[in-house]
């Protein structure tokens, strides 16, 4: 057991990562790593506002670790949860919407812009229905990440049964799924 007092005067933890016997904390403007087992301070890469280290990416600032939500599109036109694209790699959000990948040591290996950038807004069962932002295209893709069906549908979209209703301007869309997910 342990008490570690994180943040302080760094400003409010914006999110956490466990990542082996380590945790990753996200502020605005750094990413801090501590030891699991004991709490101890390991390591701190702090992004300056002009950019970040050497390489300019516009004065972004961190926002939050990516989750299983993200998807983006393989070489096959599958999609694939970009967290498990690379168990190694560290991805984070910027507030401009692009995703810094990073290695064990915070170094920015690459970005991805946020247009590559699918979210998966609902569940169910096997399948997970997949858009871009407010986009009114949605994908209904299987655990394999293979697309089964596009439909006009936005992310505020919600499932009843088998019946997906979505808000498109003034107007409620009902789509009933029974033929697409069975």
């Amino acid at each position: 057991m342990f008490l570690s007092t994180i943040g302080g005067k760094k400003g409010p933890i914006l999110g956490f990562q466990l990542m082996g016997n380590e945790i990753l904390l996200v502020f605005k403007d750094r990413l801090v790593k501590y030891s699991k087992e004991n709490g101890k301070f390991i390591m701190e890469r702090i992004f300056h506002k002009d950019g970040f280290g050497e390489r300019d990416f516009g004065g972004s600032r961190l926002k939050y670790f990516i989750g299983n939500q993200t998807f983006i599109v393989n070489e096959k036109d599958e999609f694939i949860c970009l967290s498990q694209t690379d168990t190694n790699k560290i991805f984070v959000l910027t507030d401009k919407g692009s995703v810094l990948v990073m290695n064990n040591q915070l170094d920015v290996m690459n970005t991805i812009e946020q247009k590559e950038l699918n979210v998966c807004y609902l569940e169910t069962g096997n399948y997970k229905f997949i858009t871009k932002g407010k986009d009114s295209k949605t994908w209904i893709i299987n655990n394999s990440g293979k697309k089964i069906a596009e439909i006009e549908a936005s992310s505020d979209a919600f499932l009843i049964d088998k019946i997906l209703y979505s808000k498109q301007q003034d107007k409620l869309i009902a789509i009933n799924l029974e033929e697409i997910i069975r």
